[in-house]
Formats: structure tokens, sequence, C-alpha cells
């Protein structure tokens, strides 16, 4: 075995020696190559070149065009050419070949974006669907949002206070124009420019903890993802929360977050929401079109899985039964069936669950 502090770095980043070894000398240290994810090396290059020569019935191609970091295209489409078993995925490639443009650019959409996208269709089939439509991908930031989501029958934070709410009323300060916005709780205070103001919503259980509840929406399938416990109001990976793989979701939470898609016309998102401590009744409060789906490696590797993982594989990995007991692999392959066949989802909440 080759001694790890003799291991060329260059060229590798800020890839440590472990995670270079695991990508190109697995095998040394009887790892099984299937446990060993998405990374820079050997392992994942191999497979990248295999991916190349599939041919799939459904073909995507993701428009991922912002500039800044993160970049969640490459490892969305390595999931989708490694998991399928009727689609092939590829970034900002094969567009005029494609069966989908799926939209994946950090969101709210600056207007260089939106003009890279705008052409990316123009070079498009005729036919090509559209997942997650330029005119709704900025929904979210649009003045009203919340609006109408309550008018549509999504429960929602309060945003209305007068003078009776000034000093008293608990609110959270988020600011506008932003993912992961910085925000603040404390007693209404006034309208504040650059920001929204919604009622606190105390998530508390008899522990004293704090939850949040994610779960993805894809073209008809919802699917809890995890939930977050957390000492802090503010329930997110800064504030070190405790993770939970999967939860059950009721049928009315089901049912609100197809409401969500349907108001907003939106294919593909990640949503956040609350339950109330008193009753137990939930509240929307995030939507995201191009969230986080990367696992925590340290998620993994306490089970013997080493490199970077889709969320979507974080159940199967954990060992966490899917919701419905079907593998999502499977159950996305009928989602992009119906998409691209403009067929209707059926109306019940468990079908594609």
């Amino acid at each position: 075995m080759i001694p790890l502090r003799k291991i060329p770095m260059k060229g590798w980043g800020r890839l440590t020696r472990a995670e270079w070894f695991t990508q190109n000398l697995w095998f040394l240290a009887g790892i099984p190559a299937a446990r060993v994810g998405y990374g820079r090396g050997w392992l994942t290059t191999s497979r990248l070149k295999r991916h190349r020569r599939l041919e799939r019935p459904i073909r995507i191609a993701l428009l991922e065009y912002h500039t800044g970091e993160p970049h969640f295209g490459p490892i969305t489409a390595y999931w989708i050419n490694e998991r399928s078993r009727i689609c092939t995925a590829a970034v900002n490639q094969g567009i005029e070949r494609a069966d989908v443009l799926w939209i994946y650019s950090q969101d709210p959409l600056t207007p260089g974006v939106r003009e890279r996208i705008q052409v990316a269709v123009a070079g498009a089939r005729s036919d090509v669907r559209i997942l997650n439509a330029p005119d709704h991908y900025n929904a979210y930031h649009d003045d009203g949002c919340f609006e109408r989501l309550e008018a549509a029958g999504v429960s929602v934070p309060d945003r209305g206070f007068g003078e009776a709410d000034l000093g008293r009323t608990p609110v959270i300060y988020k600011m506008t124009g932003l993912q992961a916005a910085p925000k603040t709780l404390e007693t209404w205070q006034g309208p504040r420019p650059g920001y929204q103001a919604f009622r606190f919503i105390d998530s508390r259980e008899t522990d004293g903890l704090y939850r949040r509840y994610r779960t993805f929406y894809f073209v008809g399938a919802v699917r809890p993802s995890k939930l977050m416990i957390c000492e802090h109001w503010n329930v997110c990976l800064k504030n070190r929360p405790r993770l939970e793989i999967g939860f059950e979701m009721t049928r009315d939470e089901i049912r609100q977050v197809r409401l969500i898609a349907e108001t907003l016309g939106l294919d593909y998102f990640a949503v956040d929401y609350l339950r109330r401590r008193d009753d137990g009744r939930a509240f929307f409060t995030d939507v995201n079109v191009y969230p986080t789906i990367t696992s925590l490696s340290k998620t993994g590797r306490e089970r013997g899985y080493y490199g970077m993982w889709h969320t979507f594989d974080t159940r199967p990995r954990l060992g966490v039964p899917e919701p419905g007991g079907r593998p999502f692999n499977e159950v996305f392959d009928d989602a992009l069936r119906h998409f691209v066949d403009r067929k209707r989802f059926p109306d019940d909440p468990d079908a594609l669950n």
C-alpha cells in the first residue's frame, strides 16, 4: 500500500488524502466501489465517461448559468445518470437534442442568466418540455407571493400588523431578494425597507427544541427529506441542529405542497415548514427552486460511505424506508415520463410518494 504522505496532491485542490485515496485506490482498502460517491478522481471520471455513452428514452439538459458558488448541476446530472432507468442528463450540453430543459440556476434569476436561458430555449426543439419555466422561476421573490399562496389556501405566517402589535407581537424580519437571507427575531417595530416581516411561529415541542421540516416537490411527487431539531429559533445548519432523515407528512401537508406548486407554477423545489406548538398546524415559510442537494459527508462516513452523495440517496444509504416503499429513482422516472407525455398526475396524495 502507498503511504498516504507520499500520495501526490497537486492539482486536486482542497481534496484530503483520504478523499484522494477513496477515489483512486479504494480497492486497496477493501472499500466496495458502490460505497464511493461523486468526487474528483479515477472512479468518478470512469463513471462520467460511461454516462456520456448512455442512450435512454428521455434526455435532460440542466441549464445552470449562474457564475457564483455553489453548483449543484453536476451532481444532480450524475445522480440521474447513475439511478434513472429512462433518463440521461447533462449540464449545459445536448440542448438541441433534449426532451427536457430543466432550468437549474441560483434564484432569483439575474437579467444576464435569463438572457442565456432564452438563447438556450431558442436553440432547443420546438416540442421540448421546460421544467421550472423562467417566467415562474422567481415566484418566491415576487411581491405578493405569500398573499397569492394564502389566497389559494396555503397556510403561511401572518404579515399584517398594526399599532396594537408595536413592541408586542414577535415577528421575523427577513431580508428580501435573497436565498438564505439574514433574519432576526424581535417584536414588531413597523415596516423596514428591504425586509419582510412574518409572525413568529413557535415550533418547539415538549423537549423545548425548535423544529423545521424540509420536503421536496418534483412534478407531482412529494418527498419528505429531513427534520432539523435545534435549540435556536432559527433552525438552520449554522446553528448546529440535530438531523433526522425522513418524517411522516399529513395528507393535508402533502396537499398544500402540491398547491404551492400549482399556485406558483413551479415543477421542482424544496419547501420548509414549521408545525405550530399549540395545535400542530403547518406553516410554510420558504420555497427554494435551487436547494442544497448534497448530503453532509459525515452522515454516510459513519456507515462506510465516502465521497459526495445526492440527498436523494440519503435514505437508502442509511437504511431509512422510502415513503410508500418505492425507491425515489422509480418515482423520479414516473414523474418525468408523465411530464414529457403531458399527462396529469392522479389526485391521490399517496400515488407518487
